[in-house]
């Protein structure tokens, strides 16, 4: 479903020229009040609790040009992990999902994303990735807070 840019949002996010499609992977249970926010800031309504096969044939059909990545990280991981810092999904076959359906651009609001794009950049993909820019710690994206300024405040920014 295609949802207009928030008039709010600046020119340093990457959605700031979107009449494109959003998808967002919910892969921590405990992150489902921010992918809630998030999509809540997007103006969106694709909203995927988890990698289940539904959730991928749906978003598949959907052919969404972003894909925001909404879990746990660990510094010494290349896989999107879960609160009990299991890991649920590799970034390489995020990756390569994401070339196969279409997406241009991935948007990875997980802790400690410099493993993850190191797999990103070795993987050669014309993706573009945004990640924070450092491994500290991410503030999840709640209450009052606008994506406008929970990106600037995380250092948020294009990494490939």
């Amino acid at each position: 479903m295609s949802a207009a840019a928030p008039a709010h949002l600046s020119n340093d996010i990457p959605i700031r020229v979107m009449t494109a499609t959003h998808s967002v992977f919910v892969y921590a249970i405990d992150l489902k009040q921010a992918g809630a926010r998030l999509i809540q800031e997007l103006a969106i309504r694709q909203y995927y609790l988890s990698w289940t096969a539904a959730h991928v044939k749906a978003a598949e059909a959907l052919k969404a040009k972003y894909v925001w990545l909404v879990g746990h990280g660990e510094k010494t991981s290349t896989a999107i992990v879960n609160a009990s810092s299991k890991p649920v999904i590799e970034m390489l076959d995020i990756v390569t999902w994401c070339e196969a359906n279409g997406a241009t651009h991935i948007i990875d609001t997980c802790c400690a994303p410099l493993s993850r794009l190191g797999v990103v950049k070795k993987s050669k993909t014309t993706l573009k990735y945004y990640c924070k820019k450092d491994d500290d710690g991410i503030t999840q994206i709640l209450g009052n807070t606008t994506l406008e300024n929970w990106w600037a405040t995380e250092q948020f920014e294009q990494r490939h």
